[in-house]
């Protein structure tokens, strides 16, 4: 998932008038303003699941992609759906689980959202101390210990 889709993806969202954040690896480059690394999807955290999931789903679709919900619920996404273009082109829409204190308690907060820049644009993330929180509650792959790492460090390599 390179740039240039990314921000495909976030203008679709936009003019829809989907409330939603950049999150997960492209969410950290986007804090950081630069790409750091190569992402196979796209993460976006969708605000209001149940109003705008759908509807992020119908324009994304028209766009190409494919969606398939996601059984397993993550910690702090209750309901996800995966969207794929069949060209290497994935994103996946996350809710957010008002059901997890941690989440429940960082909504609102100044750490949970802030803007970005992906490919000189501005993009709506989530803030270092959401990301922090996204990258939680699971086993860490190389890549989740690299972002980690460059949230910790500030964007230092």
């Amino acid at each position: 998932m390179d740039a240039e889709n990314v921000l495909h993806a976030v203008r679709l969202l936009e003019e829809e008038g989907v409330r939603f954040w950049v999150a997960g690896g492209w969410g950290v480059d986007a804090l950081l303003g630069r790409q750091t690394r190569q992402h196979e999807d796209l993460d976006i955290v969708i605000d209001d699941f149940s109003r705008d999931g759908p509807r992020a789903c119908v324009v994304l679709e028209s766009s190409g992609y494919l969606s398939t919900p996601i059984r397993d619920p993550g910690l702090w996404m209750k309901r996800r759906t995966l969207l794929d273009d069949g060209r290497g082109h994935r994103i996946e829409l996350l809710s957010i689980n008002s059901d997890n204190r941690a989440a429940r308690d960082m909504m609102g907060t100044p750490g949970f959202s802030c803007v970005g820049w992906i490919g000189g644009r501005q993009v709506p993330c989530l803030g270092v101390d959401a990301q922090v929180l996204f990258h939680t509650g699971f086993r860490k792959r190389l890549r989740d210990q690299h972002d980690l790492s460059l949230l910790v460090a500030g964007g230092s390599p």
